[in-house]
Formats: C-alpha cells, sequence, structure tokens
C-alpha cells in the first residue's frame, strides 16, 4: 500500500466543510490502496468545534501528527474578547477602530493568509514523517493556502512528488472585494499564487469553476474531485413524518451578508399570507445585519436561528426539512461558486430552493441531478410556484457526488502524479 502526507490545517475537532472533505478522502483512501498519513497543527484557531468529526476521526486509525504553531489571531482575540473569527465578521459595515486595524493587518501583511506561522514548524516535522514512513506523495490542502508552500518545499528538499487542492480560490476569493487592500499586497498574492500552480505536480480543485478560474493563470492539467456525502452519514438517522403540516425550510451554513435572500424572505411573507405555514431555519453563524431584515419583513415569528450543529445534527436537521436552502453570495465570479453543503442537500432527497445564478455550476447541478432549482436573486412568485407545486426530490445519477467515488478521482490523480 503507498502512502501519501496529507498536510491539512484544519482538522477534528475543527468543524466544517473543509474538515470534512480531507476526513472523508482519508477514510476511503485506505479503499484504493493508499495510507494517509495526517499532518496538522495542536490546538489551532478553529471557527467551530464539531466534537462528532472527533469522534469519526478516531473510528478511522490512522497516524495523525500534530506540531505548534504560532498564531496572530490570538493576539486578536485577546484584544476584542471574541472566542472566534467567524467569517461573516469579514463583511460587517460597523467596527471598532482596533478590528479596523487588525483586518487592515490581516488583508495586507499576512500574505497569502494568517497561517504562516506554522510552515517552519510543518516543514520540520513533515521530514521526519516522510522518511520514517517512507511516503510516496505529498497532499496539501488550502485555505489556508499558505500550507501549500510546505508542499512546495517538502518537493524541492525530498524530491517528492506534491499535489496541490484548492478547495476555494486564492487571491480571487470572493470577500476580497470587499476589502482595501494595497496593490503591493495583491501583486504579491498572485505572485505566490502563481508559483504554487507553477510548482506543484498535479492540481486538483473543489469545483469545475474553480478549475476553469485557474486554467486562466497557468496551462496545466487541473482536475475537479468535488466534496461529495458519504452515504454512512445518513444511516439511522429517520426522517419525522409529523410536521403538524408545518413547512420547513433549512438553511444549513454560514450566511454572509452577500447572502441575505431578501426576495427569498419576501416569497416566504406571501406564501403565509396564502394560508401555508412556512418556517426558516438558519443552522450556522449569521452576519448580524440578518435579524433586522428579518424584522422587516415582519417574520420573526417564522426565523428560528439555530446557530451551528455538529456534522451529524446538521444532517438529521436536513432529512427533517421540507425544503432545503441554498444560497450563492451576490459576488464577482459566483457562477463559479458551489458550496460544500449541495452534495449533502442531494443526498437527502428534500427539494433544494436555489438563490443564485441560473448559469452558474451550482446551477447546472441541480438541473443534472433533479434536485432542485435555481432561483434568480430578485425572483419571488418562481419560487412561490415552486413550492407549491413541488413534492419530492426526484435525485438522478447522483452517486457520482459521493465522497467514495470522489476519493477514487483524486487516487487516480495521485497515480498520475506519483508515475509521472
Amino acid at each position: 500500500m503507498k502512502k501519501v502526507l496529507v498536510i491539512t490545517y484544519y482538522w477534528p475537532p475543527s468543524g466544517g466543510p473543509g474538515v470534512q472533505r480531507i476526513l472523508k478522502f482519508c477514510k476511503y483512501l485506505p479503499h484504493s490502496g493508499w495510507e494517509p498519513i495526517v499532518l496538522t497543527v495542536q490546538n489551532g484557531e478553529y471557527p467551530n468545534i464539531d466534537q462528532s468529526l472527533k469522534i469519526e476521526e478516531e473510528s478511522l486509525k490512522i497516524k495523525v501528527f500534530k506540531t505548534k504553531t504560532i498564531e496572530p489571531f490570538r493576539i486578536f482575540k485577546f484584544f476584542t474578547k471574541k472566542k472566534s473569527l467567524p467569517t461573516f465578521e469579514l463583511s460587517k459595515n460597523k467596527k471598532s477602530i482596533f478590528t479596523n486595524i487588525a483586518y487592515w493587518i490581516r488583508m495586507n501583511l499576512f500574505i497569502p493568509d494568517a497561517r504562516l506561522g506554522w510552515i517552519p514548524f510543518a516543514i520540520k516535522s513533515a521530514k521526519k514523517i516522510i522518511l520514517d514512513n517512507k511516503v510516496d506523495l505529498v497532499f496539501s490542502s488550502g485555505p489556508p493556502h499558505s500550507i501549500h508552500f510546505i508542499g512546495h518545499k517538502l518537493k524541492k528538499d525530498l524530491s517528492i512528488p506534491w499535489l496541490a487542492d484548492f478547495r476555494d480560490p486564492w487571491v480571487d476569493l470572493f470577500y476580497y472585494s470587499k476589502h482595501k487592500r494595497l496593490k503591493i499586497s495583491k501583486k504579491l498574492d498572485k505572485i505566490m499564487e502563481r508559483e504554487i500552480l507553477k510548482k506543484a505536480d498535479s492540481i486538483v480543485t473543489a469545483t469545475n469553476g474553480l478549475r476553469i478560474l485557474l486554467k486562466k493563470k497557468i496551462k496545466k492539467n487541473i482536475s475537479v474531485v468535488y466534496n461529495g456525502f458519504d452515504n454512512d452519514d445518513f444511516i439511522g438517522i429517520e426522517k419525522n413524518n409529523n410536521q403538524n403540516e408545518k413547512i420547513i425550510i433549512s438553511y444549513v451554513g454560514t450566511i454572509a451578508r452577500s447572502q441575505i435572500p431578501h426576495n427569498f424572505l419576501q416569497s416566504v411573507k406571501e406564501i403565509n399570507k396564502s394560508g401555508a405555514n412556512a418556517f426558516i431555519h438558519f443552522v450556522g453563524d449569521v452576519d448580524p445585519s440578518l435579524f433586522k431584515v428579518i424584522d422587516d419583513y415582519s417574520l420573526g415569528k417564522n426565523v428560528e436561528i439555530i446557530g451551528y450543529l455538529p456534522h451529524n445534527e446538521s444532517i438529521k436537521k436536513m432529512l427533517n426539512s421540507s425544503y432545503l436552502l441554498l444560497i450563492i453570495p451576490k459576488a464577482p465570479e459566483n457562477k463559479l461558486i458551489v458550496t460544500g453543503k449541495l452534495f449533502e442537500y442531494i443526498r437527502t432527497g428534500v427539494p433544494i430552493i436555489g438563490i443564485g445564478p441560473s448559469d452558474g455550476e451550482a446551477s447546472k447541478i441541480l438541473e443534472q441531478t433533479k434536485t432542485g432549482k435555481m432561483f434568480d436573486y430578485s425572483e419571488s412568485s418562481n419560487i412561490i410556484n415552486f413550492m407549491k407545486n413541488r413534492k419530492k426530490s426526484n435525485g438522478f445519477n447522483i452517486n457520482y457526488y459521493s465522497r467514495k467515488s470522489q476519493t477514487e478521482i483524486l487516487v487516480e490523480q495521485f497515480r498520475k502524479c506519483v508515475n509521472d
């Protein structure tokens, strides 16, 4: 069995789709003849903690090495008294002077990101792991994209094949457009991205849109390995058929300012006026401005902000919903965005209401699998008609998007990388 060193910052007990992507790869890699060995941080700075993923990690019984790191976010948290730095805060308008300074430093001085402090510790540990375990391949997954420099250094010093995984864009990250960045910072970021794209032996992305974006920057074969869903996560979870005629529309994930669904909220308000009993549940962190928007539509009694749930609880919440809400951020290049939750949405069989570009990649996946429909940000009446007429999802050919199938695609790239 060949061995791959998986370098990832986010690992259980951290929660989130990035963790699940790597954890599921590690689960299914041995099925295809590869032993994963994980290198991650000790006590990293995580937006959320998910002990259910920690339990799953322990059940895999794989080698996991952890090193110390230098975390500038801990200084930020000390002065602001914040427990974490949620993604949605990057879009807030009102911030203290100290917070504004901290964000400016993050955007302009920590290039490409604030996880740079892990690099020297990771490189030292990785070299020993590779030599002691006779590792065949290095696999680095970002963001944070700074960790790709670990893979770059290992390739250079040890002549070991290296595959770089891009879960999200680097210099084209959608919320960067909302912040002032120095020209020198942008230029340096582009130089770093170009260096990684050029030096990596192989590149995979989490979406086809991201693959297209990177292909414009470098003439190199780039493959798509979607996040997918794990059938095992749905075993033993039963649907609650006693809804008392309530229509439960659930959104699972972070809601940034650019994702607040004004017209969808109007649709819910109108459908309730016609005699329906519709409720919206937001499962995850939300931008504070969402509360005011909810009040503006007089939906306070019909909206519940549940907050972050462990992964297994999120799956249960999805399965026991009448509809699932998917929102693509209003941002440049948003046609390329495919959120990680989409594939678990598809697996549930619950009809999906998508808000975003109708010609985007997420919309095409909904059409291909026949699991939902994408509506433009300004639509309202069409959403109401969809909710009145759509009773169930007609999932079609969804097995391609399973974690196991996607890991097999990744393994094929491993083989090519090692053989080349």
